[in-house]
């Protein structure tokens, strides 16, 4: 995708075991925008918490949320595109990720959530396949509990889990055309 005068966030958000790492990497390796993955910026607290299978409260992803705010306001002060996986479960997660600017950054860019949702047993299936992660399949039915389909109010895009990560990524890169 040529790069334009208008700049775009993109937030890869869903539950755990969704794929947000997988397709947000194959993005930035596309579209060649710098990538975050949001789970390497949690405290060690919240990584022990969830290792052991409790799930995060508001307070515990309030200070991780504002860490990845912190993120996506370098990325608009300095007018470059990104890319960033998180769960944004919450409409007031995604409110504290995009903060006052909202969806539509002043006026040069987007904020744009890529929602990736899918069939639990799949989701839980790529969960028990993991090797390296701190976050334990029994965790994903609290995180589908607190997941909050984005509104007309959030910039969104939809995408199925039974596509593949190929298939989701080009429909990603056709329909951000909408917004370059």
């Amino acid at each position: 995708i040529p790069l334009s005068s208008i700049m775009v966030v993109l937030i890869i958000m869903g539950v755990c075991g969704s794929g947000k790492t997988s397709v947000g990497k194959m993005l930035s390796d596309k579209l060649h925008w710098p990538f975050e993955d949001g789970d390497r910026w949690h405290s060690k607290e919240n990584v022990m918490k969830m290792s052991n299978g409790l799930p995060l409260t508001d307070e515990d992803r309030i200070p991780w949320l504002q860490k990845l705010h912190t993120i996506i306001s370098q990325w608009v002060n300095n007018n470059i595109n990104g890319i960033l996986a998180c769960s944004a479960l919450k409409q007031r997660y995604r409110e504290i990720l995009v903060g006052e600017t909202g969806y539509r950054m002043r006026s040069q860019g987007h904020c744009v959530l890529i929602l990736l949702h899918g069939p639990l047993e799949l989701i839980s299936s790529r969960m028990k396949e993991r090797k390296d992660h701190f976050m334990p399949d029994s965790l994903l039915q609290s995180q589908i509990d607190t997941m909050e389909i984005p509104t007309h109010k959030e910039t969104y895009i939809e995408c199925d889990l039974l596509k593949s990560i190929n298939e989701i990524v080009e429909d990603v890169t056709e329909k951000l055309k909408e917004f370059l």
